[in-house]
């Protein structure tokens, strides 16, 4: 069971390391290079893991999957911030935490299954997951992820740069000039500069700050019962209702509801309080989805757990989910990662 989990939790730990390194590379590359690399990087690597003969092989693989696939989790927020304003943060924060959901819910997760038929049968993946697997092997769920990553490629080719700092330059070296003027990267210049911005603040900013050891801690705690549900919602609803894996699947869809749901409540407020304001709106009033968010997961974790038998429906388990992922998305729509104003 721990090496069944630990396929799908090196992804994770590999993309822990992507906001310590992206910083950089896009201060001096800008950002359009570095998805692309990324992209190719990450679907050469689950590739990789279809063919993967061992368990060690699979987790190598899984790991730098996720480190190299990273920088495009980063990146994709600054990329929102250089063409939006910032009275739309909300708004476009909601998106992008709409397509982790999504994408989470409808996704696979192909490492629970090399070596066990009992763990093939529960723990193949959610919606997409689940049919690749039963219809072709446990290899389509890599394979699957591979060509999605093909097509975000082909789709990202000729995608102008975005990054304000990059465009000058770009454009003084197609004309022959000489590199614009400009000032310090924010994330240092040195090697020494670049460790004290995104390794030594940071860990000082966590380990010192209340309000950033909060928020961090209540980071931590959402995303990680957020993911968990990944892995023990198909064991309830396997074991308590006897749901067989494409049933499993199809249960994500109260996920992706309560995503949808949450995503479009954070847009609505936020544009109408942007509309009401006659003044630039405080920051406190974008915490909004955060307070109504967190009520609704402390009640849903309570809904799921006392519903979750027999002589109740399985709606009741299966909307207690739905509940659960409105609320947690509601509170990292407002809680951004504090990698962000340096990326």
């Amino acid at each position: 069971m721990t090496q069944a989990i630990a396929g799908f939790s090196l992804y994770l730990i590999g993309i822990f390391f992507a906001p310590i390194y992206t910083p950089h590379l896009s201060e001096r590359y800008g950002r359009s290079i570095i998805y692309l690399i990324s992209i190719a990087a990450c679907g050469l690597l689950h590739l990789g893991a279809s063919f993967s003969k061992t368990y060690a092989s699979l987790a190598v693989c899984r790991f730098f999957a996720g480190f190299f696939g990273g920088p495009c989790l980063v990146l994709i927020e600054g990329t929102f911030a250089d063409v939006w304003s910032a009275e739309t943060t909300n708004t476009y924060y909601a998106f992008l935490a709409i397509s982790s959901y999504i994408g989470t819910a409808v996704g696979t997760l192909p490492s629970f299954s090399l070596y066990s038929d009992k763990l093939l049968t529960i723990y193949s993946g959610p919606l997409v997951g689940n049919f690749v697997t039963q219809a072709g092997g446990w290899q389509w769920t890599e394979w699957s992820t591979s060509i999605l990553a093909l097509i975000v490629f082909a789709l990202g080719v000729g995608v102008p740069e975005t990054y304000a700092r990059e465009i000058p330059r770009r454009r003084n070296r197609a004309r022959g000039l000489a590199p614009p003027h400009q000032p310090p990267a924010e994330s240092g210049i040195t090697i020494a500069q670049m460790i004290k911005v995104t390794v030594i603040n940071p860990i000082k900013q966590l380990a010192l700050e209340p309000v950033v050891t909060m928020i961090a801690f209540a980071l931590a705690l959402n995303w990680g019962a957020a993911f968990q549900f990944f892995i023990t919602v198909p064991v309830v609803l396997s074991s308590v209702y006897n749901f067989s894996p494409k049933q499993v699947g199809l249960a994500f869809t109260g996920a992706i509801g309560g995503a949808l749901f949450a995503g479009a409540c954070a847009v609505a407020i936020e544009q109408a309080i942007y509309r009401s304001c006659k003044k630039p709106m405080a920051l406190e009033k974008r915490l909004i989805p955060a307070m109504y968010g967190s009520l609704m997961m402390t009640a849903s974790l309570f809904w799921i757990g006392w519903t979750a038998d027999p002589k109740i429906h399985y709606v009741s388990p299966i909307a207690g989910t739905a509940i659960y992922i409105w609320g947690s998305m509601s509170v990292l729509v407002r809680t951004p990662p504090p990698y962000i104003s340096h990326s």
